[in-house]
Formats: C-alpha cells, sequence, structure tokens
C-alpha cells in the first residue's frame, strides 16, 4: 500500500505543485490586493478630508478680504473740508446700529478663521476688532457725537485697517495655498500688547480721544 501512494505521489507530483501553486498565487494576489485597496481607499480619503481642510481655509482667507474692502469703502457728506473736498466717511459707520452689525460680523470671520486663518491674518483681524471696540467705546461715551462725523475724522485709519488686513492674506494665497496639509502654528494669533497699543497710538482715533479728554466736550475734537 505504501509503495503505491509513492508511486501515485511521484507520478502526480508535477500536477500537485502546479496545483499548489495556483492556489498559493491566488491566495498570494488575493492579500496583496485587499492591502493595496484598503491603502488606496485611506489615501482617498486623506486627500478629500486634505481638499475639504483647503476648501474652508480659501473660504475664511476671502471672507477676511471681503470684509477689508467692506471697511475702506466710503459715502460723502454734504460737507467740504479745508482743502474744498466733500468730506467721505466710511459706510458702516452712517449709525450705530451699522458700526454694531459690522462689529457682529467681524466676530463670526475670527471664530471661524481661528482654525483656517494663518496667524498673519488672525493677528490684523484681532487687531481690528480691538479698533472697532475702541470706535464703540468712543461713541457710547459721547451719545452727542454723530458717527459719520467721527467716520470723517478715522476714515484713513480704516483706510490703514484694509490695507493691513489684505497683506496679511498675501502669504496664504502666494505659498501656503499650494500645500494641502496644514503647517503647525508656532506664531501667537495675536500682536502683544504693547504693539497693539503703539499701532492705536499712531491713529487718528487716539488723537481724537485725547482731543476730547482735553477738551472735555464729546466730539469737540470734529
Amino acid at each position: 500500500m505504501l509503495e503505491f501512494w509513492e508511486r501515485v505521489f511521484t507520478a502526480e507530483a508535477p500536477a500537485v505543485l502546479g496545483v499548489l501553486g495556483v492556489v498559493v498565487g491566488a491566495l498570494l494576489t488575493a492579500v496583496l490586493g485587499g492591502l493595496t485597496q484598503r491603502f488606496s481607499d485611506r489615501r482617498q480619503l486623506r486627500l478629500r478630508l486634505l481638499e475639504k481642510g483647503l476648501s474652508k481655509r480659501i473660504d475664511a482667507h476671502e471672507q477676511v478680504i471681503a470684509f477689508a474692502h467692506l471697511v475702506c469703502s466710503i459715502v460723502p457728506l454734504e460737507d467740504f473740508d479745508d482743502s474744498g473736498e466733500l468730506e467721505r466717511y466710511p459706510t458702516f459707520m452712517h449709525t450705530r446700529d451699522a458700526l454694531d452689525n459690522l462689529m457682529g460680523e467681524l466676530h463670526e470671520i475670527s471664530s471661524f478663521g481661528t482654525l483656517w486663518l494663518t496667524p498673519e491674518s488672525l493677528r490684523e483681524i484681532n487687531y481690528a476688532q480691538d479698533y472697532l471696540l475702541n470706535v464703540l467705546l468712543y461713541l457710547k461715551r459721547n451719545p452727542e457725537a454723530s458717527p459719520p462725523e467721527v467716520g470723517v475724522i478715522v476714515r484713513q485709519d480704516f483706510v490703514d485697517l484694509a490695507g493691513g488686513i489684505i497683506r496679511s492674506t498675501h502669504p496664504f494665497f502666494r505659498g501656503e495655498i499650494r500645500r494641502l496639509g496644514m503647517k503647525r502654528r508656532t506664531k501667537k494669533h495675536k500682536y502683544p500688547r504693547h504693539k497693539t497699543e503703539a499701532r492705536l497710538a499712531a491713529t487718528a482715533l487716539h488723537q481724537l480721544l485725547v482731543s476730547n479728554e482735553t477738551s472735555g466736550k464729546p466730539g469737540a475734537a470734529r
């Protein structure tokens, strides 16, 4: 009996080895195919997530630019300045409510952009919030002051503010937009207090506040 099976295996060895080769090859193909598909699926998922994140980053920076354009939009008054030109003020300063709405819009941009904006843009947005807060405080403490007339005085401040905001988006659109992943943030999202105070001190609003305190009359700087 043993001799019989030895003859059978000896005679059928090529066929058996061939079958085993086919089976092993099929198993390896299935395993490698499954691993390749799994890797591909994970890679596709990662790319979709990165693309979605990039889309949000673009949206956040576009919101910042749209806000800057709004900030520097102006309308004329009926009065003329010392040089004979029509006095102009920022569009959103026609009423206190409009200024409050602008502050609310800026807060929404800041909240959404906390995760998606570059540190440069976040710092400018936070500075803009500090500046607008000072404008609102001035109007609150001086109820007789007219928002449009105050806007005439601080108009250049808003032009400078808009310029700083737009410049802060340049690093993103000139370089980072080509990178799907996000760099680890090592920079602070807000200017140091002394720098914020120094910038505020160089504004027309600061001069208005100083003049107002000196005269002791609301809106006397006008």
